[in-house]
């Protein structure tokens, strides 16, 4: 990286002349003016806060970083730029720095540029502590740096992590993770919610039929209706369960609008009209069997949830294929847990 050199004038420290220190011509920065380049040079935004932690100096990198300029921001409250979803989170800082705790923090947020936009910074903030005394001053300093590019290789790998490479549906992992974290929110609001899990009827017989690329073009059709049936209701999530099968997470919804979500899987695969000629549930075209369970808070006393959630949507997409295929069945887990036991002679499960 090149050093870029800045012409200075003024005395020096020692109270020489310039010309003691580097001729103007030379273009030497003097020791008295080493401090200031370096903070406004510095690619970092540089703050010092007061102690009530309104703005005393920022530098002149907030500009780029921000749009704003220092003077606009001198006098104001850092609070003001971040985020709402991210305020908490400054918020406790500054409550530990107060506490007394010495720092350094290091947290991410977002905060808002001057157009209106937001842009996600690293920040470490450190109390002002005496040279001399190792006490800590009135102050803090803190440092923010640009992740962004950082922060979309992040969400990026995130994805990856957690996407079917195929049917671009959320994969198992993000499943698991989605059941677990609806069932925690259904329990803290006293709620109910809901599992659809549906599977392409005879399948293998469609890839017998026209090959695995067919196949994957046909699950890949499928899984477009997961999404987009996915998408109508707050807070689902649409995964590729396993194979041929697929999933749908629904919070806050009980068994009857599951049971409508589900026929509306059923209804909109069968309108897609894929020719399955050795489909053989009777239908000319590639059908779906639908298997609709759902949890309340009560239930966890029952039988343990999201296992037996999954269950028992297992247990009505198999009543759905012994049914005929091609249709959506509906059951509680805990109806699934007896009817499970009673068919291996266990006793029903302690209440």
């Amino acid at each position: 990286m090149g050093c870029q050199t800045t012409v200075m004038s003024g005395e020096s420290d020692h109270g020489h002349d310039a010309e003691a220190v580097g001729k103007p011509d030379d273009g030497e920065i003097r020791d008295a003016d080493i401090h200031r380049v370096l903070v406004d040079y510095a690619t970092d935004v540089l703050w010092l806060l007061h102690p009530d932690y309104t703005v005393r100096y920022v530098s002149r990198a907030v500009d780029s970083l921000l749009g704003w300029s220092s003077e606009e921001l001198v006098g104001g409250h850092p609070m003001q730029l971040a985020h709402p979803a991210d305020v908490s989170l400054v918020e406790e800082v500054i409550l530990r720095a107060r506490a007394g705790e010495p720092g350094p923090f290091t947290f991410t947020v977002r905060v808002r540029r001057k157009d209106g936009t937001y842009v996600w910074v690293e920040c470490r903030s450190l109390r002002i502590r005496d040279p001399g005394t190792e006490t800590f001053r009135q102050g803090v300093v803190v440092t923010m740096r640009d992740i962004t590019v950082r922060k979309k290789l992040e969400t990026e790998l995130a994805a990856l992590a957690t996407t079917d490479p195929l049917t671009q549906l959320a994969n198992r992992r993000a499943f698991d993770e989605a059941l677990a974290n609806c069932w925690q929110d259904t329990l803290s609001e006293d709620g109910e919610m809901s599992l659809v899990i549906g599977d392409i009827d005879f399948f293998k017989n469609f890839n017998d039929s026209f090959g695995h690329q067919a196949g994957d073009d046909c699950l890949r059709t499928v899984a477009s209706v997961f999404r987009e049936i996915a998408r109508d209701v707050p807070g689902a999530l649409a995964t590729r369960y396993g194979g041929e099968e697929m999933a749908v997470v629904l919070p806050a919804v009980g068994l009857e609008q599951a049971c409508a979500i589900g026929e509306g899987l059923r209804a909109r695969v069968e309108a897609l009209r894929l020719p399955h000629g050795r489909n053989r549930g009777g239908f000319p075209f590639v059908t779906v069997s639908i298997g609709v369970a759902t949890a309340t808070a009560r239930a966890e006393h029952t039988v343990p949830i999201p296992q037996s959630l999954v269950f028992a949507a297992d247990v009505a997409l198999y009543k759905a294929k012994r049914a005929g295929r091609n249709r959506v069945s509906a059951t509680y887990p805990e109806t699934a847990d007896r009817a499970a036991r009673e068919r291996v002679g266990l006793p029903p499960a302690v209440q």
